[in-house]
């Protein structure tokens, strides 16, 4: 599964996403930061396979750590 998402400081949202991950006993497969000039950067990430619950529970948990950036996709 792969999320991405907006934020003004990659400094601030990829450790709050670490930590929800490490919580739940999940690993990312792959992690990606990039500059979107006035939108700030885009930080993209994809798991390792892991039990559908715990995907499901971080899935829930990512909604609201970004409600406060803006959620680009989920796919």
């Amino acid at each position: 599964m792969t999320y991405c998402c907006t934020c003004r400081d990659p400094l601030e949202a990829v450790p709050r996403i670490l930590d929800a991950l490490r919580r739940l006993g999940l690993a990312l497969k792959a992690l990606q930061i990039e500059s979107c000039q006035e939108r700030g950067y885009a930080v993209r990430f994809a798991l390792s396979l892991a039990e559908p619950d715990r995907v499901n529970l971080f899935a829930n948990r990512f909604d609201l750590l970004s409600a406060a950036w803006r959620e680009v996709e989920h796919e």
